[in-house]
């Protein structure tokens, strides 16, 4: 009789243990982004631009003190705040959930992305920049109803340039 190798029998264990609970695992601060081959750079102000996927569209946003803007695809919302009251990643809306912040460079700006999944109905990826210039602060954040929605909007903040791009 052939004897199995530990490690052959460990990924067969993993496997089974996937598909019999049948979701994804959440993602985590070293999650790789999704390739954004046929996505759209979007000029959001003079002063930063993002990656979208193909299927976004924007929804009109009154904006009270900030530059806002929203959009939204099947499955996914994205909404953003540019300006001095601009909201942060550690807001209250994340207080209850089960999330993860995830320190980052991201447009070489220091930056905070935060992931949550609630009630697994809804994953939320959320990520902000203070003094983008000096008092001027940005937040984008979204959700998704799929673990790969919430990938996607990862890698969207995962995209944004500051500057004329």
């Amino acid at each position: 009789m052939r004897r199995t190798s530990p490690l052959l029998a460990l990924v067969a264990l993993g496997i089974c243990a996937c598909a019999r609970f049948g979701r994804e695992l959440p993602l985590n601060c070293a999650t790789m982004s999704t390739d954004t081959t046929g996505w759209v750079r979007v000029r959001a102000d003079s002063n930063f631009s993002f990656l979208l996927p193909p299927g976004f569209h924007e929804n009109k946003v009154e904006p009270i003190d900030s530059y806002v803007r929203g959009f939204e695809a099947e499955g996914s919302t994205l909404t953003l705040d540019y300006g001095r009251y601009s909201a942060n990643s550690r807001s209250s809306a994340y207080a209850s959930d089960a999330h993860l912040e995830c320190p980052a460079q991201i447009g070489e700006h220091d930056a905070v992305i935060v992931l949550s999944w609630p009630d697994r109905r809804a994953y939320n990826v959320g990520a902000s920049w203070r003094d983008v210039t000096p008092g001027l602060h940005l937040w984008m954040g979204g959700a998704a109803d799929t673990p790969a929605g919430q990938r996607a909007l990862l890698t969207v903040m995962r995209s944004v340039r500051f500057g004329p791009n």
